[in-house]
């Protein structure tokens, strides 16, 4: 067996050493650190949930982190370390992992003194058995990570056993799921409903913080006195939405709230320049792309692919839509991954060889009407945009530089807005589109063998399917070293460069403006508020 071994006495002085390589901290690890004060935030979308299974958007993503907690997270480096677990033990095979979990943490709740109990390996056990249940609600991502887990067995109070389904000598990755307390969920079958005890109304965690009220618009969360290895030095955190994204900056300036997640481009500077703000920019681990349905005749042909990237003025279109705050992708790894391939060069813009592609194809203008044929008709693909949330209409924008882009090659291209949820379901159950604008977020594990695999269901759906991108996709689960498996990552990531299943788009520098009174802020690039327990106000900026 492969022992890791995680004590707190590694933990504290593993991140006393990252706190001396970083620089200077003020009172690191809680040596004369002040407790106490008020963090308020903002928010462009509302609240969409507090359960960390059912969530899918950023937003509750971010709260959820500070109320439940992993058996595995990340550092500021992000390197895999312990949460609740304390070991970890792999087996000669690979497929069993033993992992010994921490004792003392307990669930905390505000609403239900009744779900505030010891944690356990019943509750793991709970969580595994609920989110591979069918019938259960789950984001797409999580789902498709836990299909790598097999099953989860206790073996005592303090032990699980988890059975993988493929052998992997370095799983810390597929541990990195919220933990929910078992009580929570309805007895018997353990299933997971948008009406279950873990939804907005009542949520119950082992994080540093708990909620004590849950509305669409505001939440408000204080810390968790009983958090080990200790609470968190900030006394009570604020959840504010506000769908106007000037409004948002008028509280923000207005000393309402001390910080803005996700600032618009256009607001950058103005924080940069005032001394009142740090900007905090992070790399994010997300992607846009633009969809395209291989169900299409001309969308599953690789070379029309090819040709619809190269008509894409990507640089272009970061620099005028996104004032250059953002880099060309060349496939679904994000500047920020490890996972890289650095000498997979994006597609450049080059319209010239659209159209000498085009024409190889055989498809051309006989008309004279700026657009070129496909069997007696007109090419003008229809291309679904999301609104509703998109205050700012980005996508829409977008678009419109896009479909510039492809009507001077002479392709036409129909931008249809449909709302958000609407969107999703014509996207991932009836396949009803050309061609979508869509974003990836990702977290530490940049597992992306759902998007892509020919049976990877829903997120595959744009019906991709490649038997070169297959065996890749077999050969990375099937390796058990992890240089082995980042290795033909990035063999897969040339792989879909040349082949090109979407139009890869960016991925967008993302920056907070916080106020300059939090102080020692290290932010996650996926969950954000990972590292929040280390944050502190003076005691001379500290409100209530």
């Amino acid at each position: 067996m492969t022992l890791r071994t995680f004590s707190r006495f590694q933990a504290v002085w593993c991140c006393l050493l990252l706190g001396l390589l970083a620089g200077p901290v003020p009172a690191q690890m809680g040596y004369d650190v002040p407790d106490g004060g008020a963090f308020r935030y903002g928010e462009s979308r509302p609240l969409t949930t507090l359960d960390p299974i059912t969530s899918n958007s950023m937003e509750s993503l971010r709260l959820c982190e500070l109320i439940y907690e992993s058996l595995i997270t990340q550092d500021v480096r992000g390197n895999f370390v312990p949460q609740l677990a304390e070991t970890l033990m792999v087996s000669p095979n690979g497929l069993d992992v033993t992992v010994k979990l921490r004792k003392g943490r307990r669930w905390t709740s505000h609403f239900d003194k009744n779900l505030e109990y010891e944690f356990t390996a019943e509750d793991v056990a709970a969580t595994v058995k609920a989110i591979k249940n069918p019938n259960s609600i789950k984001s797409p991502y999580l789902a498709a990570n836990l299909k790598q887990i097999e099953s989860c067995t206790v073996r005592d109070p303090f032990t699980v056993v988890f059975r993988l389904a493929r052998p992997n000598v370095n799983p810390e990755a597929l541990f990195t799921f919220k933990i929910i307390p078992g009580r929570a969920l309805p007895p018997g079958e353990k299933i997971i409903t948008k009406s279950c005890a873990l939804a907005t109304s009542s949520p119950v965690g082992t994080g540093c913080y708990t909620a004590v009220l849950t509305q669409d618009a505001e939440v408000r969360l204080k810390v968790n006195p009983r958090h080990l290895p200790r609470p968190a030095h900030i006394s009570s955190v604020k959840m504010i939405c506000e769908l106007d994204p000037s409004m948002l900056k008028g509280k923000l300036q207005g000393g309402n709230i001390d910080a803005i997640i996700d600032v618009p481009v256009t607001d950058i500077r103005t924080y940069d320049d005032d001394f009142n703000f740090q900007v905090k920019a992070y790399n994010s681990m997300t992607f846009d792309y633009l969809a395209l349905n291989h169900r299409h005749p001309l969308l599953k042909q690789k070379a029309f692919r090819q040709a619809l990237t190269l008509a894409t003025d990507r640089e272009g279109i970061i620099r005028q839509q996104y004032l250059g705050n953002g880099a060309v992708i060349s496939g679904p790894y994000p500047p920020a991954s490890a996972w890289l391939n650095l000498d997979a060069e994006p597609w450049p813009y080059d319209p010239g060889a659209a159209r000498e592609i085009l024409d190889g194809l055989g498809l051309r203008d006989t008309n004279g009407d700026g657009l070129r044929e496909y069997q007696g008709r007109p090419i003008v693909l229809k291309a679904k945009i999301p609104v509703g949330l998109d205050r700012e209409n980005t996508a829409s924008r977008t678009m419109n530089f896009i479909q510039a882009n492809w009507r001077s090659v002479g392709l036409g291209l129909d931008i249809v807005p449909v709302e958000f949820r609407v969107l999703r379901n014509q996207l991932f159950n009836y396949h009803d589109f050309d061609v979508a604008f869509q974003s990836w977020n990702f977290d530490e594990a940049n597992d992306v063998s759902s998007l892509f695999a020919t049976d990877s269901y829903p997120n595959n759906y744009v019906s991709y399917s490649n038997y070169q991108v297959d065996a890749a996709i077999a050969a990375i689960k099937a390796a058990r070293d992890h240089d082995q498996r980042v290795a033909l990552s990035r063999n897969l990531h040339g792989i879909l460069r040349d082949d090109c299943p979407y139009v890869f788009l960016w991925s967008l520098k993302k920056c907070a403006a916080i106020s300059h009174k939090i102080k020692n802020v290290e932010i996650h690039p996926f969950r954000f508020f990972t590292f929040i327990d280390q944050w502190f106000i003076p005691y001379d900026l500290q409100t209530e």
